[in-house]
């Protein structure tokens, strides 16, 4: 009788443990204020930007609509510690839905009409490693949220290339809060 109070006891702490150490990621929560944030995971390690310095810019997230002709588009730029960055880049994007990133194309500032995009830099010793989305290796985003003052909120994942090298990275669990 001890033996199966004591299990009914621990079943349920050991359930409780599980749970609140699978829950804590430390990437934000997906919301859709304009808070500017945004986060994902690198090949499974949390990126969360946070800023650079002059020459790459103050910012950690940056970015939200933009005007090409007719055309409104989105663009996400993100640094953490001049070293790393991510970009999104929507060509069109017309209402909330799942946008493809499955061109082959150059990133900004490469081709500013560029196709939609997911970007991945690196930079070690002075050196960046780019990595870029295409036919081959794709990605998408989902809009989720546009809502009035320029906010768009959603989430996102991609698989991109390093044509110089011939590695990849993955990008998972990503998501976005933007306000122009």
């Amino acid at each position: 009788m001890k033996k199966s109070f004591k299990l009914i006891l621990f079943i349920p702490l050991f359930v409780l443990f599980i749970q609140s150490s699978c829950k804590k990621d430390n990437l934000p929560p997906e919301t859709a204020t304009g808070a500017n944030t945004f986060g994902c995971k690198v090949n499974g390690v949390i990126y969360t930007p946070s800023g650079g310095d002059a020459s790459v810019g103050f910012y950690s997230v940056r970015g939200g609509w933009f005007l090409s002709g007719s055309d409104r588009g989105l663009c996400i730029r993100t640094v953490s510690g001049n070293t790393k960055f991510i970009d999104i880049y929507i060509k069109k994007l017309d209402t909330i839905g799942i946008y493809k990133l499955n061109s082959n194309t150059q990133f900004f500032p490469n081709a500013v009409y560029a196709e939609s995009y997911g970007y991945y830099a690196i930079k070690t010793n002075g050196t960046y490693s780019n990595f870029v989305t295409n036919a081959t290796y794709t990605g998408w985003v989902n809009v989720k949220q546009i809502l009035p003052g320029g906010i768009i909120a959603g989430t996102f994942e991609f698989t991109a290339y390093n044509k110089q090298t011939g590695e990849t990275v993955t990008i998972t669990d990503g998501r976005f809060d933007v306000k122009n």
